[in-house]
């Protein structure tokens, strides 16, 4: 398991993850999007697409 506490930038450890060449990848977020506080939601890679929860999308992640 691979532990990467990226802050604001996840796209600056890519190069680390691919390295790393796991299987899953797990990617938590907070942001503002509406929903309570303390709830958390499971996002495949499409529905992140069309949501702006960073600057970076998680396709940079995707190989």
């Amino acid at each position: 398991m691979l532990v990467i506490r990226a802050e604001d930038r996840p796209e600056n450890y890519t190069e680390q993850i691919r390295h790393f060449n796991p299987t899953h990848l797990l990617y938590i977020h907070a942001t503002l999007s509406g929903y309570v506080p303390g709830e958390t939601h499971l996002l495949t890679l499409e529905e992140h697409k069309t949501t702006n929860l960073h600057e970076s999308p998680l396709t940079t992640f995707d190989h």
